[in-house]
């Protein structure tokens, strides 16, 4: 009997030391320097590539040649060749928000809803909705290099808008490199 009260004591004391001492989740700014950061994309960096990527396509003059502002512009493809799992669409989001709130883009719209709505109003009044002057290109790639325990991984987030005959009228790339050392022992 007494050997049975010993057992159920050390199981009932090993849940409680196995269950920890974690937190409960709280709501952080999304700028707070205490964020997690991890070896893939997060929101700082898909933040960080956007803003880059948006003020480089608006400071470089390429769209001054398009008239009338703001210009059509349809997102052509989205692509992740990272081996992170990443919503491309937030990455895409981001840079067709900025561009949008720029004034010098208006980016088509993709829902089915929006479509169907620009659908009827071409029935109605016969009016057709312009084609875009320009299509945007968004990929993401990765790079890996290992040395020891050391691992680096470089994040390279690319855009290209084309016009509509098919010539590139502008790329951009913002890098973002994250590095961690595991741990010399093995648990």
């Amino acid at each position: 009997m007494k050997i049975k009260n010993i057992i159920l004591a050390i199981l009932a004391s090993s849940i409680f030391l196995f269950q920890g001492c974690g937190s409960d989740p709280k709501r952080i700014a999304s700028d707070d320097p205490n964020r997690l950061v991890s070896n893939d994309v997060d929101s700082r960096d898909i933040q960080e590539a956007a803003t880059k990527l948006i003020n480089e396509v608006l400071a470089s003059g390429k769209l001054d040649a398009y008239k009338p502002k703001p210009i059509r512009l349809k997102l052509a493809s989205v692509r992740n060749e990272t081996r992170s799992e990443l919503n491309m669409n937030i990455v895409s989001d981001r840079i067709l928000m900025g561009l949008n709130n720029s004034g010098d883009i208006s980016a088509m719209a993709e829902d089915a809803t929006t479509k169907e709505l620009a659908r009827l109003n071409q029935l109605e009044t016969g009016n057709v909705a312009p084609t875009p002057k320009l299509t945007m290109l968004v990929t993401l790639r990765e790079l890996e290099s290992r040395v020891g325990r050391s691992k680096e991984i470089s994040y390279f987030f690319y855009v290209k808008i084309n016009n509509n005959l098919g010539d590139t009228i502008w790329s951009g790339e913002r890098e973002i490199a994250k590095s961690s050392t595991r741990s010399s022992v093995g648990w």
